[in-house]
């Protein structure tokens, strides 16, 4: 949407299922979504057709892209011995690393992309 003229730009399609999460990256370029069905979409351009990124058996609660618009992170609905952390290349488009958290309701990266920081769990911590 148009913030100025709250004009409607693009409706994307793809998804099946309520969308939890949606961002742009920081130069605009794209538009990453993700379902409560577990897919998750890249829109390039901003063009109406959606590239499917990957599907996940599970909800993706949060995302987070760092500063350099080189990698994304997913936070999955799991049972916190599950790993609930998923970061992607998304020059590759290949899954980098997975890591436990329970924290995983809310991601951000710090700005030299050296650290994370995510939240979200039902002890109410913030972990670093």
């Amino acid at each position: 949407m148009e913030i100025e003229t709250q004009t409607l730009v693009n409706t994307f399609i793809g998804h099946t299922n309520r969308v939890w999460e949606v961002l742009f990256n920081f130069d605009g370029s794209q538009i990453i979504s993700a379902d409560w069905d577990g897919a998750v979409y890249l829109n390039i351009d901003q063009s109406e057709s959606d590239s499917l990124l990957t599907t996940y058996d599970r909800p993706v609660l949060s995302m987070a892209h760092s500063n350099d618009n080189s990698i994304l992170a997913l936070g999955l609905a799991s049972p916190p011995a599950d790993e609930a952390i998923k970061l992607w290349n998304l020059s590759s488009r290949q899954e980098i690393q997975s890591f436990d958290s329970n924290s995983r309701h809310a991601i951000a990266f710090s700005p030299d992309k050296v650290s994370m920081v995510t939240a979200g769990s039902t002890d109410g911590t913030i972990c670093n």
